[in-house]
């Protein structure tokens, strides 16, 4: 339970964050996935559950603001967080850069998975500028996961100890 207030309330302010703000103050071609930082976050930290039920759901408002086809950014997100969870669990992911490796190589992945899928779905132009698109938004996630992971791990260790140990 403790886990899944946490989720609601940080993933909340994250979807607020990347539909809002940084649309803004980035501009929407160059934005960070604030929701898959959150995720990658979660999926080393947090129940299996509560990340799971984040993955989705954040993914459901993604595709709502994005105008994907609804489920598109759900269903990706879930398999990216059963993929972190996973390699997570072989190599004891911990320092913050190879979390953010992890975020980067993330980003590539759900940026091809949209990118084909959207391709199945009907002709869509697939040149190089949309192959570095996809490239250069993943870096800038990447490094925007390395300040946003301390300040996690800093919210996460002071609300746990509000709240107290499961």
């Amino acid at each position: 339970m403790k886990d899944v207030l946490f989720v609601l309330v940080i993933g909340l302010a994250a979807i607020v964050l990347q539909t809002t703000f940084l649309s803004f103050a980035v501009g929407n071609d160059y934005k960070p996935d604030l929701i898959l930082i959150f995720i990658v976050w979660a999926s080393t930290r947090i129940q299996f559950l509560a990340a799971v039920g984040l993955a989705f759901f954040g993914g459901l408002v993604v595709d709502l603001f994005s105008g994907s086809p609804s489920g598109l950014f759900s269903i990706t997100y879930c398999v990216m967080i059963l993929t972190i969870g996973y390699m997570d669990s072989k190599f004891q992911v911990e320092s913050n850069s190879a979390k953010a490796i992890m975020v980067f190589v993330s980003s590539l992945a759900v940026g091809c998975i949209i990118m084909i899928m959207r391709r199945a779905a009907g002709p869509v132009e697939f040149v190089w500028s949309v192959g570095q698109w996809i490239i250069f938004k993943s870096g800038i996630t990447g490094l925007v996961s390395l300040m946003i992971f301390p300040a996690l791990d800093t919210i996460w260790s002071g609300y746990s100890r509000l709240v107290g140990t499961r």
